[in-house]
């Protein structure tokens, strides 16, 4: 039996190629990831397809501009005008996992910029109401008409990484810049989880009042259908190849490997 002996070294360099790369992949962490919107390429179109996949964000505007910036050093979506309800973006089709006809279990991740952060800015709203994820005088706060948490902080004008998420039994957690220590930590009861309309609205207001709209940019956003691990939050926002032709590839590399591994083993 003629044996060759780099043969076995090459299997075990591609499968472990096969190995790292799908540890990276969006569809086998513990949370599918199901939205990734790379706003400064200049579209609202999702980047993930397949079964469970959202479709395009959509611009909205009572108030203010907005457009594409995709050349210079800040590219992304950016929007003018703090005046309320303010200019924003919605995504529509969520998946029902929670109640059976909600989106409550969930990791949203977010890289944008604020032009304001004195006094209450809408970051994410989940139903029609004043309850949702803000800024307010420089700190993460979920305003949920009662303990109101808050924490971390934000500067006017500096790209931040925001990541919240929430379990069926109603933790949510927020974190900031890929740190997994948390900024905010409480327990919901509904207030954090869409209604059976399954609508996200992003930085518009929903009424006037004193709420405003921030203006600002965003360049890039994720949506997770359940809860990410504080493990999996120093690289949630990274913009990762999609699986279903990276990995195949891949795969398809080990799969010629042993292939050839299996004959050169063979009696001669």
């Amino acid at each position: 039996m003629k044996r060759f002996p780099f043969a076995p070294r090459l299997t075990w360099r591609c499968l472990t190629a096969v190995l790292a790369l799908v540890a990276t992949c969006p569809s086998v962490w513990a949370a599918n990831l199901i939205g990734s919107y790379d706003l400064a390429a200049g579209s609202y179109a999702n980047s993930i397809s397949g079964s469970g996949s959202l479709g395009s964000l959509s611009p909205i505007s009572t108030s203010g501009t907005y457009g594409f910036v995709t050349s210079g050093s800040n590219p992304g979506w950016s929007w003018s005008g703090a005046t309320a309800p303010g200019t924003g973006l919605t995504l529509s089709g969520l998946p029902a996992n929670d109640f059976g006809s909600t989106f409550g279990s969930y990791s949203i991740g977010m890289r944008f910029s604020s032009g304001q952060v004195s006094g209450y800015r809408r970051l994410i709203q989940f139903k029609d109401a004043d309850i949702g994820q803000y800024v307010f005088d420089g700190a993460f706060r979920f305003y949920d008409n009662g303990n109101n948490p808050s924490g971390g902080s934000i500067t006017a004008n500096t790209t931040v990484d925001f990541v919240l998420t929430r379990t069926t039994t109603g933790t949510v957690t927020g974190y900031v810049n890929g740190s997994s220590i948390p900024v905010l930590s409480f327990l919901d009861g509904s207030d954090a989880r869409t209604d059976a309309n399954r609508t996200l609205q992003f930085f518009r207001d929903n009424t006037g009042g004193s709420d405003f709209s921030t203006s600002g940019n965003v360049s890039l956003l994720h949506v997770w259908n359940g809860p990410l691990t504080a493990a999996e939050i120093p690289t949630a926002m990274t913009i990762v190849p999609e699986p279903t032709t990276a990995v195949l590839v891949t795969v398809g590399a080990a799969g010629v490997v042993l292939r050839r591994s299996r004959r050169h083993t063979r009696v001669r």
